[in-house]
């Protein structure tokens, strides 16, 4: 009966083995997998941080971005503004000259713009008067 007793303590001995064989392996286990945890929270901190730097940068980005937009839009609405105000002031100068080269030269200058059976008479016309004449005033055409 002792020896009976003895193989089962034994077989209890070599089954408590086992059972702690398997749990130093388990807590092997779990310690890896703690590292691995612990490993991962840290990138995720990291990469956190990362998207956080990048998101602050781009907002500054796009606040810059806006403002040179603005000052663009600005600088082209003056510079509208500052062509159409030289254009209106070369026209007004180019009919102001307009007036002054009809005035100055008489039908010369309306001549100038004459199509054919018009041209032609004025061609007859202007070969016919004497040499040195005065242009002909809108007076005398009327």
């Amino acid at each position: 009966m002792i020896e009976k007793l003895r193989e089962e303590v034994d077989e209890i001995k070599a089954e408590s083995l086992k059972w702690k064989e398997g749990m130093d392996h388990f807590a092997a286990k779990k310690e890896a997998a703690r590292a691995q945890l612990s490993s991962a929270e840290n990138q995720l901190q990291s990469m956190k941080e990362k998207s956080s730097v990048q998101a602050r940068r781009i907002e500054e980005l796009e606040a810059r971005l806006a403002s040179e937009l603005a000052k663009a839009e600005s600088n082209a609405e003056k510079a509208e503004a500052d062509a159409d105000a030289l254009v209106a002031i070369y026209r007004a100068d180019a009919e102001a000259a307009q007036v002054g080269l009809v005035e100055s030269n008489g039908f010369d200058f309306t001549v100038f713009h004459m199509h054919s059976s018009a041209k032609r008479w004025w061609q007859m016309y202007d070969m016919g008067k004497p040499t040195g004449s005065p242009p002909l005033t809108r007076a005398q055409v009327s």
